[in-house]
């Protein structure tokens, strides 16, 4: 048995808070103008009642900058099916549409000029981000879809682990006579 705090060594509830955590996005992947004012751990809205886990960041750049503010949202929920009634729920009355078996669906709402809206899902994984543009800017034409692109591939990720099977509560040996 391991005490180093290495990988094969978490509990299940370690790595998926790990994998959880790891799936929002980062510095790296965004302009680097934006600031994060909120942190992904920071207890988040009414919605989070059903939720495992839940988590909601802010990044913010200039009021004029093409792209003013990024709200990105998770949720690891108990089941696949409140993770779709989520879904549907964050889409509003249209109908929201199904992947192919294995990848993450992404539903994409409004315009480069007043704010974009995507939520994408996969299992009990639901994300959503909220791109809004400054004063008077337009979002970037290729920046929604390579924010989506990264988004269904953290939920998949995400998913992933979360699907991986939980080791039995009792040793295959004890039963053993």
């Amino acid at each position: 048995m391991g005490t180093d705090g290495g990988a094969g060594s978490r509990s299940r509830s370690g790595r998926l808070q790990a994998a959880f955590d790891a799936s929002f996005l980062t510095a790296v992947a965004l302009p680097a103008d934006l600031t994060l004012i909120r942190a992904p751990d920071t207890p988040g809205s009414p919605q989070d009642a059903a939720a495992v886990r839940h988590g909601h960041a802010i990044w913010l750049g200039q009021p004029d900058a093409p792209l003013y503010r990024l709200d990105d949202e998770r949720w690891l929920l108990a089941s696949v099916r409140r993770a779709d009634a989520l879904a549907r729920d964050l889409l509003g009355p249209a109908p929201a549409t199904r992947a192919a078996a294995g990848t993450a669906a992404c539903v994409e709402r409004g315009d480069p000029t007043a704010g974009v809206l995507q939520v994408s899902w996969l299992g009990p994984v639901v994300a959503r981000l909220r791109i809004t543009p400054g004063e008077d800017a337009a979002l970037p034409d290729d920046l929604p879809a390579g924010l989506a692109r990264l988004t269904r591939s953290e939920v998949a990720r995400l998913a992933e682990v979360a699907a991986r099977p939980r080791r039995p509560r009792w040793p295959a040996g004890r039963w053993r006579r």
